[in-house]
């Protein structure tokens, strides 16, 4: 009786344990182009509150951690004057590796997961219509890749991370409501 109630003890431990082991926080391992030493913001919405961090890249080299809601969260990396430099979505439990370019923010990359390859081929495509000054071509590259793709997570984050809705407010609107919720 005893063994039995030791291994049904150990087992209810090792139950717990495991269901503690859901990694509640997302970490970003990264670099500054230059091997800059510099702050950069990290500003995203999270379970409860804005947040809005700073994390010193020292030599060109960072690492944050984050915690995102459930379903993660867009996020944006600003230096001291407000610009944004990256952005990107994260998911706790995620490890992404994030390449700054301070002096060409588009051509900044994450990696680590298979929305974030995507985006960034995404990004490499229209590379050009990002670094111009039209809002106009941009938010019609960006509906684009959301009628081809109105199932896709990758669609709302593109939208939300760089559609310019002062030129086109109901486009914006009517973007978002033709994307399928998942």
């Amino acid at each position: 009786v005893m063994r039995t109630l030791t291994l049904i003890l150990t087992a209810l431990c090792l139950m717990m344990l495991g269901g503690c082991s859901e990694k509640k926080y997302f970490t970003v391992e990264g670099t500054v182009d230059g091997g800059r030493t510099m702050n950069l913001r990290f500003v995203y919405v999270g379970e409860d509150r804005l947040n809005n961090v700073i994390t010193a890249a020292r030599d060109g080299k960072f690492v944050f951690r984050g915690e995102a809601p459930r379903d993660g969260a867009l996020v944006q990396v600003l230096d001291n004057d407000y610009r944004r430099l990256a952005v990107f979505y994260a998911k706790n439990g995620e490890k992404i590796n994030l390449k700054v370019n301070a002096d060409d923010p588009v051509a900044s990359q994450a990696t680590g997961t298979d929305i974030l390859e995507r985006w960034n081929e995404w990004t490499a495509a229209n590379k050009a219509v990002l670094k111009g000054l039209d809002a106009r071509a941009r938010n019609k590259a960006l509906a684009k890749y959301v009628d081809a793709h109105k199932d896709d997570l990758l669609s709302t984050l593109l939208v939300a991370a760089y559609y310019d809705s002062s030129v086109d407010p109901q486009g914006a609107v009517t973007l978002l409501e033709s994307i399928k919720p998942e």
